[in-house]
């Protein structure tokens, strides 16, 4: 059993502590104690803050191993797929509504509430493409849109859908979709090759798509079309794995330099479409 400290003493600690680190942070002086000079803008020195990041990914990704284990194995649930490379997985909510569960970090959640059920692993490929088909996993026979003209009455009627079974809305947005991405070299990943257009996104060649967004807005395509789709931004086009995979492992693709988890890559939902 560890040393059980008095109240007065966890105080003096604590104390002491927040002592330290204003008087080191108040000269520029990074706040651990290592004694390197701080960040521009940051209390803590470059080395520390990638100690620190290094220490919180391998939290989160023990986490997210633990929970692939859980939930079925290190491979995607699709029997149609089968990813086993693990930054190309997911956690997926099996009937829906992970916008609005509000889980900044859902491995870990799901740790402290003893992995409930209702959740399985899939591939960021088939995890986007089961949220745009309708909550159901994308097969080689599903339509993304159609050839249907707008003279059926459904520009004006929201509720009424061509014979594809899709409505006005998400013909317009769909199409719309497809001549953004004409714009950006065609429908296929620039990583892998990938062709179905559900599993394809807008990628930022040099991470700064959050400060592109300051500019567009959350609604992308709209902001191209206005402004003639231009070619000096850094927009190409990859599949969701590809995309994710990049923002997790520091901008490189597994499918660059291999998987910083090991794993053999089969690709069969890169090579179906």
């Amino acid at each position: 059993m560890g040393r059980v400290r008095s109240e007065s003493q966890r105080l003096a600690i604590s104390e002491a502590s927040s002592r330290r680190y204003y008087e080191r942070t108040a000269v520029g002086i990074c706040y651990t104690g290592c004694g390197r000079p701080a960040a521009p803008g940051l209390k803590v020195c470059w080395i520390c803050r990638n100690n620190q990041g290094k220490s919180r990914r391998l939290s989160r990704d023990n986490d997210f191993i633990a929970a692939c284990d859980k939930y079925g194995g290190r491979f995607c649930a699709n029997p149609n797929c089968g990813e086993n490379i693990v930054e190309f997985l997911i956690v997926d909510h099996v009937f829906g509504g992970g916008k609005s569960h509000g889980i900044s970090h859902l491995p870990t959640w799901l740790r402290i509430e003893n992995y409930p059920s209702g959740y399985q692993i899939l591939c960021a490929n088939d995890n986007l493409g089961k949220s745009i088909n309708g909550n159901m996993l994308v097969t080689s026979s599903t339509l993304y849109v159609c050839d249907c003209n707008y003279d059926d009455g459904s520009s004006t009627n929201s509720s009424l859908k061509c014979q594809h079974g899709f409505t006005y809305t998400v013909r317009h947005l769909r199409r719309q979709r497809l001549i953004a991405y004409e714009a950006y070299g065609g429908s296929k990943c620039v990583c892998c090759g990938v062709t179905n257009p559900f599993y394809l996104t807008f990628d930022h060649e040099f991470d700064d798509g959050a400060e592109h967004r300051k500019i567009t807005g959350v609604n992308l395509i709209p902001w191209l079309r206005k402004n003639n789709y231009p070619q000096d931004i850094g927009l190409r086009i990859m599949c969701q794995n590809c995309n994710s995979a990049r923002e997790y492992n520091g901008g490189i693709c597994p499918h660059r330099f291999g998987s910083y988890f090991g794993g053999l890559g089969s690709n069969i939902c890169s090579s179906m479409f």
